[in-house]
């Protein structure tokens, strides 16, 4: 869904995401920029050279809850999906407070698309309070509180970064422990987040350190991240390409990109980028 640019206004948002809905697409999603700063040293990671776009133009990026609560008046199916949210950016307490009523509000179609950030100077502009180099660590911790709030009698939470005890907290979301929490990232420490606390995972097509074909050191990370925690396997939800990639254990997973053993041609890949950008759907794949 555009949140910004001459498509990001009321009148295009609420048309494009009534014809999906009628279409029959899973979800339409919102980005997140808070704030775009005029100088940036951080790398971008979906740029070959980690040049940041936009730096230096005027950004008018619409906030990402606040546009799905809005679309969640506007249509009745389809599903609502951040992506992504970036947790140490915000307030704990009151993310989990608004993502809770969009989900009351929508009937239970939120989907919580996650990250942990990636420039240094949004996070010091924004006055996040832990050290960015924590902030993977800080983000686990927003998924264990999140699902706390939403699902305990009286919410207790004890971490190293985030901390909260006697409180009522309601109300509690439709979905129940809560809204499925994907997430982002295409990283070791991303797939080990996916595997341990994961719903789903939500890659971008775009990261040239670590290209979204199935590689299998990549699948390794997040099987033994599984086998470790003894957890059960999970929903891996992607772009519907779909192909199918053998794990050990005779484990199918679908997947919604193409599947390459090796790395693929250059041909191959510039055949698959083209098909990701025809392809606007998103799929459920499910862990078998």
């Amino acid at each position: 869904m555009p949140v910004s640019g001459p498509l990001g206004t009321p009148d295009s948002m609420t048309s494009l995401a009534g014809q999906a809905d009628r279409l029959g697409f899973e979800a339409i999603t919102a980005s997140e920029r808070l704030v775009m700063p005029r100088a940036i040293s951080s790398s971008y990671p979906y740029a070959e050279t980690g040049e940041v776009p936009g730096v230096g133009t005027v950004q008018n990026t619409l906030e990402m809850l606040t546009v799905l609560a809005f679309l969640s008046a506007h249509t009745a199916r389809i599903g609502l999906l951040t992506s992504v949210l970036v947790l140490p950016y915000r307030n704990l307490l009151l993310t989990a407070k608004m993502l809770a009523t969009i989900d009351v509000l929508s009937k239970g179609r939120l989907i919580v698309g996650c990250g942990v950030g990636w420039m240094r100077e949004e996070a010091d502009t924004l006055g996040v309070p832990s050290a960015f180099e924590d902030r993977g660590a800080v983000s686990d911790e927003y998924i264990r509180a999140f699902r706390e709030l939403w699902s305990g009698d009286e919410p207790d939470f004890q971490g190293r970064h985030l901390r909260f005890s006697d409180i009522e907290f309601a109300p509690r979301p439709v979905q129940q422990p809560g809204p499925p929490i994907w997430i982002g990232g295409e990283s070791p420490a991303a797939m080990r987040r996916v595997a341990t606390l994961g719903d789903g995972w939500l890659p971008a097509a775009g990261n040239p350190r670590y290209p979204l074909w199935i590689r299998r050191n990549g699948w390794r990370t997040w099987w033994r991240a599984c086998v470790a925690t003894q957890r059960p396997r999970i929903e891996i939800p992607q772009r519907s390409i779909s192909d199918t990639v053998e794990l050990p254990g005779s484990t199918a997973i679908r997947t919604g990109c193409p599947v390459e053993r090796e790395s693929p041609s250059p041909e191959a890949t510039s055949r698959w980028r083209r098909t990701l950008r025809r392809t606007s759907g998103w799929g459920s794949p499910i862990c078998r």
